[in-house]
């Protein structure tokens, strides 16, 4: 994944001694490899760069207890954003990083949700008896678009 300014590269890499991955970084030209989250067991999921050139991203603890973090490169300055209701099963950051579109199924379905960064307030954008999945958003960040499977199994319906 490209940083905010473009000059470098982040990734992940695990190892084969059972610590998990950590996140690293490169310059674009692949040199300059730099640690930017230190091994986890459970790893770095939904890894974003903001536009602050914070990173953010999701991760467990050894008690299985999982959040939303933002940090500044080696994990400085972490910050576990509120969890709402149910928690988050897929997040995406909005370009500006001030909101979080997400799906959460804590009422049984899958369903699309917007959390503003700054006052945690949550808008539930569907309803559906369906299951949504892979939230983006647009690059002016007007717009988010997902997938949603039907209760009909046999049925893709791309919003």
């Amino acid at each position: 994944m490209w940083s905010s300014d473009g000059e470098r590269i982040a990734f992940h890499r695990g190892d084969t001694f059972g610590t998990g991955s950590g996140v690293y970084t490169m310059h674009r030209n692949g040199t300059d490899i730099s640690e930017l989250l230190p091994p986890s067991t459970y790893g770095y999921q939904e890894l974003a760069w903001l536009a602050d050139n914070r990173l953010a991203y999701m991760t467990c603890d050894m008690g299985g207890d999982c959040g939303v973090f933002t940090g500044d490169a080696g994990d400085a300055n972490r910050v576990r954003l509120p969890a709402p209701e149910g928690g988050y099963d897929e997040i995406a950051w909005s370009p500006d990083s001030a909101r979080i579109a997400y799906i959460s199924s804590h009422s049984g379905n899958s369903n699309l949700f917007v959390m503003t960064g700054a006052d945690g307030s949550v808008r539930q954008l569907t309803d559906t008896l369906g299951m949504e999945s892979d939230p983006a958003w647009s690059p002016d960040g007007r717009s988010i678009v997902y997938s949603r499977w039907d209760t009909d199994p046999d049925t893709l319906i791309d919003t």
